[in-house]
This record gives C-alpha cells, sequence and structure tokens, in this order.
C-alpha cells in the first residue's frame, strides 16, 4: 500500500507592519520596525569552499530606539549543480544557512539542505532576540560542505524569473510573542506513537483578547545505518501542534527520506486563533509512521553547530484576516503554460494609512501521476512554479519552483517585504505547471495534518497620531451649566479609518465637568459625574461618543476665564517606541451675574442720653468682589431718625449727601474694602431727652 503523505498548513501568510508615512512617501520613507533585503541579484557559492561567507546582498542595517525583542526570518531558493564525476567524493553535499547580528552568528537560526532535495529547494530559518538599543547589523551566512555539488546558486533567474529568490526580514513590535528555542539535542525512537518533542512547548498568559499566531519549524534527519538491507525503503515522520490539549490538523507537517540516506526534513506548522483572556499552553508532538525503521534526531550541535535550529513560537499582533481554502483541485491538462489562481485563495483588505507589508505563502504541492518514487531520480524534470500578486502585480521576490523528482510532497515558498499605500488592495496566489504532469495541492492526507490554502493579514502595529479637535473659546454665565460641543479626537490621516485604543485626560480649575455615559469607556480617574479632573480610555468611537456633549459649570458665583485642557494619548503601543500625544487647550469665558450685596450688622445697641457710642461689626459683603478682576462700586446710604452719624474715616470714598460728620443723613461710595474701613468705628449720638435703639 502506497504511505500516506502530509503537508504544512497554509498556503499564503501576509503580515502588515505598518507605519506613520504619507501615503505618496511610501515607496521611499524608511521604515522604522520592519526592515527587509530582497535582492534579485545572483548569488553562488562554488567548490572547494568551505567556511561560513555571507549571503551576497542579504543584509540589513537597522535601528532601534530602545531595547527589543525582534523576530528575524529568511527564505532562500536554492539550486544545486553536481559533479558529473563523483567518484571518490562525499556522499552527501548540503548547504548550511544562519544568522549573524553584530558579528555574532546564532545556533537556533541555522537550517540545512542537501543534494537530496528537487533541483531548486527553499531554505527557511527564524531567530528570536533581544537586542539593546542602537545601531545592528543583520546578516544572512552560508557555507557548503562535500565536493558532490560543485555549485549552490540562488535561483532567482530560472525559467522567467519566477523560479525563488531570498529575503531577510526583520520586524521589531508585536503586541505579544512568546517563544522557544532549544539548543539541546532530542530523539524520536518509538513508532507509531505521538510524542511530545522535548522543550518544544509554550505557556503563557493572556489578559485581554488577542488573535494569535503559532508556527514551528523543525529540523530532523533520520539515523543512518552502516547496512541499507536493515532499513526500510525509506522513512516518514510527521508533527501536529496541540493546543490546549486539542490537536489541530492544519498545524501537521511531514517528511520522508528514502531508506538507505540520511538527509534533513524541515517540518514546519502553523495557525491562527482568536483567543479569549486566560491561560494557554502549546506543545509539539512528532510520531515516526508505521513502517519506518530508523529513529529520527534533531541535533542543533550538529557538525559545528550551525545545522538544524528549531523554534515554536505565538506571535500576537494588534490586528489579523485570514480567509481559507479547502479542496483544492489538481491542474487540469488544459491549464499547462498558463497562471492561474490556486483555488479561491484570494484576500481583499484595507489599510488605513501607507505601510511596509510582510507577506509570505506556503503551499505543499504532490504529483498525482507518481507521489512516492522507488529511487531519487533526476530525470523527471515536470515542474510547477508559484506566485504572489498583489493588486494584479506580480513579484519575482515572491515566486517559487517545485520540480518532478519530489518524493511525496514538498511546499512551495516564499516571503518578501512591500510597501503599500493606504486604501484597498488584493492579494492572490497563483501557480503555472510547466511541464504539464498533473499536480496538485495535498489536503487531509493522515490523520491528525492536513493542508488548505489561506491567505493571512497582520497587522503589527499602527503608528498612530491622534489630534485632539475642538473650539478655542466658549462663553457662558456664572452659576449657570455651559454644554459644549465639537470635541473629539481624530487621526492626522482623517480620511482612514482608524479605531484604535486613546487615553484621554480633560481638567479644569475653577468648574467642574460631566459627560453623558457612554458603553465602552473605562475610568482611571473620576466618573464623568461633577469631576475637576477626568482621565478615561476607549477606541476612537467611543471616546468621540462620549466627547460628543460636555457640561461645564463654573464654582458658585465664580467668573472670569477658566481654561479646560484636553491631552490624548496612543495607547497602540508596546513600549517600543514613545507614545503619540496631542493636546488642546478651550478658553471658558464666565460672564460676571450682579449678585446682591448683604450687610451685615452687630445686635442691638444701648446707651445713655446725651451720650455717644462707638458701634463696631458693620460690614458690607458681595461675591462679585472676591474676584481679582472685579472693579465694583458701592454706594452707601445711613440715616438716623434722632441723633447724628461719623464715619471712621473718610478716606477713599466720595461724599455724595453729608461730609461725614455728625450726619442724620449720609450717602457716599467707594470700594468695598473702602467702605468697609469707614465703618470702623461707626460713632452715634442720640439728642438730648430722646432715646434711639440702632
Amino acid at each position: 500500500m502506497m504511505p500516506k503523505p502530509i503537508a504544512s498548513l497554509f498556503l499564503l501568510l501576509a503580515s502588515l507592519a505598518i507605519w506613520q508615512l504619507d501615503a505618496a512617501a511610501a515607496q521611499s520613507a524608511s521604515p522604522k520596525l520592519l526592515w527587509c533585503a530582497s535582492p534579485l541579484s545572483p548569488a553562488s557559492l562554488e567548490s572547494p569552499s568551505d567556511s561560513w561567507v555571507d549571503v551576497p546582498d542579504t543584509r540589513v542595517a537597522l535601528e532601534l530606539p530602545n531595547e527589543a525583542v525582534v523576530l528575524i526570518s529568511y527564505d532562500v531558493a536554492v539550486s544545486h549543480v553536481t559533479d558529473v564525476q563523483p567518484e571518490g567524493v562525499s556522499q552527501v553535499s548540503e548547504l548550511f544557512f544562519r544568522v549573524a547580528v553584530d558579528g555574532s552568528p546564532y545556533r537556533q537560526s541555522a537550517t540545512t539542505v542537501d543534494d537530496r532535495e528537487p533541483l531548486v529547494t527553499t531554505a527557511s530559518g527564524f531567530l528570536v532576540l533581544e537586542i539593546p538599543r542602537g545601531h545592528h547589523d543583520v546578516k544572512l551566512q552560508w557555507r557548503k560542505r562535500g565536493t558532490h555539488v560543485i555549485k549552490w546558486a540562488v535561483a532567482s533567474d530560472i525559467l522567467d524569473g519566477f523560479a525563488g529568490g531570498r529575503n531577510l526580514i526583520v520586524s521589531a513590535q508585536h503586541r505579544f510573542i512568546w517563544h522557544t528555542q532549544p539548543l539541546t539535542a532530542v530523539s524520536l525512537l518509538t513508532v507509531n506513537k505521538w510524542e511530545a518533542v522535548s522543550g518544544m512547548t509554550l505557556s503563557f498568559r493572556l489578559s485581554e483578547p488577542a488573535t494569535i499566531r503559532f508556527f514551528y519549524q523543525l529540523p530532523v534527519r533520520p539515523e543512518l545505518v552502516q547496512y541499507s538491507r536493515d532499513t526500510a525503503a525509506y522513512d516518514e515522520i510527521e508533527t501536529v501542534l496541540e493546543i490546549d490539549g486539542l490537536r489541530y490538523r492544519e498545524t501537521g507537517s511531514y517528511g520522508i527520506v528514502e531508506g538507505s540516506r540520511k538527509s534533513t526534513v524541515q517540518l514546519q506548522g502553523s495557525i491562527i486563533m482568536d483567543l479569549v483572556p486566560g491561560e494557554y499552553s502549546a506543545v509539539l508532538y512528532w510520531k515516526s509512521l508505521l513502517g519506518s525503521s530508523r529513529p529520527w534526531h534533531s541535533s542543533p550541535n550538529a557538525l559545528d553547530g550551525f545545522a538544524m535550529g528549531r523554534v515554536l513560537a505565538a506571535v500576537g499582533e494588534w490586528s489579523m484576516d485570514s480567509v481559507s481554502v479547502y479542496h483544492l483541485e489538481q491542474f487540469k491538462p488544459m491549464s499547462v503554460g498558463e497562471w492561474s489562481d490556486v483555488g479561491e485563495s484570494v484576500l481583499q483588505f484595507t489599510l488605513p494609512k501607507a505601510t511596509q507589508v510582510s507577506l509570505s505563502y506556503n503551499l505543499p504541492l504532490s504529483q498525482s501521476d507518481n507521489p512516492q518514487f522507488s529511487s531519487w531520480t533526476g530525470d523527471s524534470w515536470e515542474r510547477v512554479q508559484t506566485r504572489l500578486v498583489i493588486d494584479g502585480i506580480s513579484y519575482r521576490h515572491m515566486s517559487s519552483l517545485v520540480d518532478g523528482s519530489v518524493r511525496g510532497i514538498k511546499s512551495a515558498r516564499a516571503s518578501m517585504v512591500l510597501p503599500l499605500a493606504g486604501g484597498s488592495h488584493t492579494a492572490r496566489l497563483q501557480w503555472k505547471n510547466v511541464d504539464g504532469s498533473r499536480w496538485r495541492a495535498v489536503s487531509f492526507i493522515t490523520d491528525q495534518s492536513s493542508s488548505y490554502a489561506s491567505i493571512f493579514i497582520s497587522v503589527n502595529t499602527w503608528n498612530n497620531d491622534p489630534k485632539v479637535v475642538a473650539p478655542t473659546l466658549v462663553t457662558g454665565e456664572e452659576d449657570k451649566a455651559l454644554g459644549i460641543t465639537g470635541i473629539s479626537i481624530s487621526d492626522s490621516d482623517s480620511e482612514m479609518a482608524l479605531d484604535y485604543e486613546v487615553t484621554v485626560s480633560m481638567s479644569v480649575k475653577n468648574g467642574i465637568l460631566t459627560l453623558d455615559p457612554t458603553p465602552g469607556i473605562t475610568f482611571g480617574s473620576g466618573n464623568g459625574d461633577r469631576n475637576e479632573y477626568l482621565l478615561f480610555s476607549g477606541t476612537l468611537s467611543n471616546v468621540n461618543a462620549f466627547l460628543a456633549n460636555v457640561w461645564y459649570r463654573s464654582y458658585l458665583n465664580w467668573y472670569g476665564d477658566d481654561a479646560l485642557r484636553i491631552k490624548v494619548i496612543d495607547q497602540g503601543v508596546t513600549g517600543f517606541t514613545a507614545a503619540t500625544t496631542d493636546e488642546g487647550t478651550i478658553v471658558i469665558r464666565i460672564a460676571s451675574v450682579n449678585d446682591p450685596p448683604q450687610l451685615t450688622v452687630p445686635g442691638t445697641q444701648f446707651l445713655v442720653e446725651d451720650h455717644q457710642i462707638s458701634i463696631f461689626g458693620v460690614r458690607v459683603y458681595d461675591v462679585d468682589t472676591a474676584f481679582s478682576n472685579s472693579n465694583s462700586t458701592f454706594e452707601m446710604q445711613l440715616f438716623v431718625l434722632s441723633g447724628v452719624i461719623t464715619l471712621g474715616s473718610t478716606k477713599g470714598i466720595v461724599l455724595v449727601e453729608g461730609d461725614g460728620v455728625e450726619d442724620q443723613l449720609l450717602r457716599f461710595r467707594g470700594a468695598i474694602f473702602v467702605i468697609d474701613y469707614c465703618f470702623v468705628p461707626l460713632r452715634l449720638r442720640i439728642e438730648i431727652h430722646r432715646k434711639f435703639t440702632a
């Protein structure tokens, strides 16, 4: 019975990291959190070189404003030319890749391909690394081993140019990232039994809802035995990711090696999930399929230690979207030599701003006519090409070639970074049958794994630019509520539909603020009901609904100019870059209302006839005079029925009637503090034989 192969899962992966760029300048502005090298220049490595050298033109120079965890990935499509007379040479020739950061190579990033691969194969690797602020240099390096292959070359100019390329991508800001990249050797000794891969486990806790992408890469090799008679015809292995106790077929991967050979198999898988707050775990499992005879090993310390890096990671971005296509049909004969879409793997998406977009795809393929070969051969040259088309433009950087020497399943994959303007876009994956064999996309092959076509959009982070929109001046009256409208928070790209999280503070000095209750608002200070100071957060839409009606009321009897200060802080940041802020001030001009003055006098006063009494405690008070901008003038009138009155002082007042000395009727004007001084004291004398109660 023919063994059942399995494939990796997702077909098209597009990660978007969006920066603050003008749409017109999207092609020339330098990204701050996403960097990429995707050259199409020729690159080759020839014998007798057997040392690590830089891959030409595959280097990224970056500058970090703060310490950050960066995710580095690479894909290189390579072809090989073998010696026509291999007598006395090594049985297998291999090509190794690794990433060097600031001159230091990292074993976790290493991967290996060999001459048992098809004519063109894609080498991929990952590195998650925390690096300090400042300038950094990231390079991709390669090294060949063995002389059977006399030349390794990047396949950027095969056929019509859509046969592959190379890229090196560095991204520095993610909403969440958890990862493990163990450097210990692991082995699978059992057959037909699922076992957890040692060290390939993640546990994390989410405090808020998020969309998370899980992915892994596990390079493995079967053990080389001395006598081929002791081995099976071929050895097969598959992997699957278990998340919170559930194994997901979409994460499956499959590998096969001829029984007498020792070749590296790259097992990869990925899945995107919407998760609610809580604790989660992810465990990678592997299984040697029934009929296999050799143990499998993953040994990062093999050779010089740069051969088999593995990774398991969970990455969260600010926004993700995807579309999936199942049950893809095989090529039809009439489609030979023509590009066509892979099923319905088309995703339409909208970018609020000009962006740097990281896109990648992975399409597992198998020949329907002969999915398994009895031996490796170079005689089958039937080929299939794949490419990614964005907005009708096809990119050589994002293309791949799979040829007929595929044993079982081979994944066509590529990736790169593109600058895209804000607006609507379309991404589609296409394939072309070059020679006529019937190829198909693999789907639902084994018990635990499958493959399907999907397009994935991931928003790394927005460089939001919130702005405070508000009137400059509003007017009202003291002791009355003043409704203030026209306050909102917008973005500098106001024509785009943005709705990110912001925090807003509002404050006044001489009054209180009241706003209508609104769902989706979280308070840090105050509650929106008669507060001097408010601190709250929410999405732009919720915040603007909250700010639609703001009520201001001055303190009792206060008038003058108050200031409503509004500050907005963008919450769409992770701490890698500074939060974007903006401030605005509204002058609130409160007109005074003439409040009646209040007269304070002592109680009943008694005196003996023909004597004079000094009266203390006569005062005039008016609330309007309590403010520095008050210039009120008051007029006082005093009279007695029988007797005369004398003021304590006439300094600073204007006498209208009487002279302030022994007057029966007295009228005068002045400021309130001068008038109060005139009453210290107020002297009263009653005429003889008359009594008077003042």
